[in-house]
C-alpha cells in the first residue's frame, strides 16, 4: 500500500501543469535569492586532505561569499593521531585556527580567491 500511495502521489506531481511548476521554481528562486538567506555548506573532509570532497565545497562557499551571499562552511577536525593518517607528508595542526589559517592561504594562492565566510569545525 505504502508503495501505491508514493506512486500515486508522483504521478499526481507528474500531471501538474507547467504554469503550476514554473510558479513553484519563481517561489523558489524567491526564498533562495533574499539578501538574508544563510547558506551552511557541511562537508567530510577539508585541506591538506586533496579531495574533491575537501576543495569543491571549500571553492563552493567562497564564490558563493564573494558574490554576496552568506556562508559557513562546516568541516571535521582531527585529532594529530587521525591527521598522520590522512594529511600529507608531514603537515600536521596544533588547533584549527592553524589549520584554518592553512585553508584560507591555499585558498588565496591556489583558487585565486580571498573571501569572508564563516569556517567552522566539527568533531
Amino acid at each position: 500500500p505504502a508503495a501505491w500511495l508514493v506512486v500515486g502521489t508522483a504521478l499526481v506531481q507528474h500531471r501538474r501543469s507547467r504554469a503550476a511548476k514554473r510558479g513553484d521554481l519563481r517561489e523558489i528562486r524567491s526564498q533562495v535569492f533574499t539578501d538574508d538567506f544563510h547558506i551552511a555548506i557541511v562537508t567530510t573532509a577539508a585541506l591538506p586532505w586533496m579531495t574533491g570532497t575537501a576543495i569543491n565545497p571549500l571553492l563552493r562557499a567562497a564564490y558563493l561569499s564573494k558574490a554576496g551571499r552568506s556562508v559557513t562552511l562546516a568541516v571535521p577536525w582531527l585529532h594529530l593521531r587521525e591527521q598522520a593518517l590522512i594529511f600529507p607528508g608531514r603537515l600536521r595542526f596544533a588547533d584549527p585556527q592553524a589549520q584554518e589559517r592553512h585553508i584560507r592561504l591555499w585558498l588565496a594562492e591556489r583558487g585565486g580567491v580571498r573571501a569572508d565566510f564563516r569556517l567552522r569545525f566539527y568533531p
